[in-house]
């Protein structure tokens, strides 16, 4: 009698957990809502690409630099690519600091990371945390 129990308290487990994995999710919409700002910002990008969309502003991940949108008066080259690379990253250029000891340790990719495209907010509080840790 105690193995019946059992077993029907498992049964009756196991369909209502089949039943919440079934129907729990129906009417649930995965993707949001466009609103109006994002309409007219398509729109835009629309009629901006000739009807080719946002992936006409979409840069290359190749070193394909002819291909990049540019001043033809002063073209993308590898050297000064390599050039910016080197910039970004450079701890000289960090001579505003708000301590003194602070002075020339830090470079543009300190709070504009290449990773988060030069957005300093996705790392802000990361490198600050990791700034006042090395102290």
């Amino acid at each position: 009698m105690f193995f019946y129990k059992i077993k029907i308290k498992t049964a009756v487990m196991g369909m209502l957990a089949i039943s919440c994995f079934l129907f729990s999710c129906v009417n649930d919409s995965y993707y949001e809502d466009v609103s109006d700002l994002d309409s007219q910002l398509l729109s835009l990008i629309d009629e901006k690409s000739n009807g080719i969309g946002p992936y006409f502003f979409q840069l290359p991940n190749t070193n394909d630099y002819a291909s990049i949108p540019q001043d033809p008066l002063n073209p993308i080259t590898s050297q000064k690519v390599a050039l910016g690379k080197m910039l970004v990253h450079e701890t000289a250029t960090g001579g505003n600091a708000k301590m003194e000891s602070a002075v020339e340790t830090f470079s543009c990719a300190s709070c504009h990371p290449v990773a988060a495209g030069f957005y300093s907010e996705t790392y802000k509080v990361l490198v600050k945390a990791v700034k006042v840790l090395a102290v």
